[in-house]
């Protein structure tokens, strides 16, 4: 493998140098914005502050044209080197934007790595920007699923030069007006052509992570606008959901207060209250509890997650506000002041929430997302 700049041919030396080249800059200077119109931009100081340890930092802004994401503002991409079974590989992470994607380096072509980083990124933020302009959401959950990995550290040698450079504010921009090496333009490359995706047996494609049941995948874009589609239909019922069991909750509360009510009547000898009793505490901490996993059901719901959460959501908005109003009936007139809580839809919901979870659109973006890759 011949060098990438100087005399240095390890990989991180050839990324840099082929990132240069597919047109993103050093933004190491301090003030130094991302141009408009590049992808992003390299911020190779963070070598220097970090070791090396945590490999190479990549700046992209949240933009698709001219569309801008404000709440997300940048994404910081990281760029990890690992060696994996005699092979080494790239891996690229940012849990920010939903993004783990590994590269393989190829010691005979040593830039198309960074040709498969530049197009694959080409195609996945323009798609990731327009679905939160859209109003999709990442949840903590998964941020968190995307893995951490280990990273191999830069040489001694190029982490000096990188220093040396940084030190005097000189970028790396100016490679190729150095002489360090031959400026090529790789737009019409072979290599360049379908991507990092299709040589992972994609097809064209976005590279956005599916988690489930321990495995890792990548989906097509087709699935993605299958996702996007059903996220967007499961939405509203997912949210009435989420809201009929809030108000249970709600009911809990008042069935404790009226458990207090009872007991406070039977400290002044008003009469028996003890069924009373029994029964507003015994609700109250049902509605509380049962109200609880309720929610996280109807959570599942609205990510198209199957789980048996989803499945008591449906029974608990359905079944539990039919036994509440006969309970209340029965137990005391007083009682019947809850009704307006549980009248809240209750079966109508359930059978149109399950209606939606059944249609063939859902069904089959569940299929998507809960396989196990």
């Amino acid at each position: 493998m011949t060098a990438a700049f100087s005399h240095f041919q390890e990989p991180y030396a050839w990324l840099i140098r082929g990132l240069i080249e597919y047109g993103w800059p050093d933004i190491s200077r301090p003030g130094t914005p991302i141009p408009h119109g590049t992808i992003g931009g390299i911020q190779i100081a963070d070598l220097v502050r970090t070791g090396g340890s945590k490999g190479l930092l990549l700046e992209i802004p949240a933009r698709r044209g001219d569309e801008v994401c404000l709440e997300d503002g940048q994404y910081s991409f990281r760029v990890h080197l690992q060696r994996q079974a005699g092979h080494i590989v790239f891996v690229l992470r940012c849990p920010e934007a939903n993004y783990f994607q590994e590269f393989e380096f190829d010691p005979e072509n040593p830039t198309w790595a960074a040709g498969y980083m530049h197009q694959a990124l080409n195609e996945y933020i323009p798609s990731y920007v327009a679905w939160r302009l859209q109003g999709g959401e990442l949840s903590w959950a998964e941020r968190a699923g995307i893995p951490e990995v280990d990273t191999e550290s830069v040489s001694e040698l190029l982490l000096t030069f990188v220093r040396e450079r940084v030190k005097r504010n000189l970028s790396f921009d100016l490679g190729p007006a150095e002489g360090w090496w031959p400026l090529q333009a790789h737009g019409d490359s072979p290599h360049w052509q379908g991507g990092a995706v299709a040589r992972m047996g994609m097809g064209a494609g976005e590279p956005l992570l599916v988690r489930k049941k321990g495995q890792l995948r990548l989906s097509s874009r087709d699935e993605q606008k299958i996702r996007r589609e059903a996220l967007k239909i499961i939405d509203l019922p997912g949210s009435v959901l989420i809201w009929l069991s809030a108000t249970h909750i709600l009911g809990g509360t008042v069935w404790f207060a009226n458990g207090i009510y009872a007991f406070l009547a039977d400290a002044n000898k008003v009469g028996d209250v003890k069924l009373a009793l029994q029964v507003s505490f015994t609700l109250g901490i049902l509605a509380y509890g049962l109200g609880t996993v309720s929610i996280l059901g109807a959570r599942r719901y609205k990510r198209l997650i199957d789980h048996k959460m989803v499945v008591m959501s449906f029974l608990f908005v359905a079944v539990m506000p039919c036994f509440y109003i006969w309970i209340s009936l029965w137990l005391s007139w007083w009682m019947a002041v809850t009704l307006p809580i549980w009248i809240g839809g209750g079966v109508v919901v359930t059978v149109w929430a399950w209606r939606i979870w059944r249609s063939p659109l859902i069904r089959q973006a569940r299929a998507l997302e809960n396989s196990s890759g």
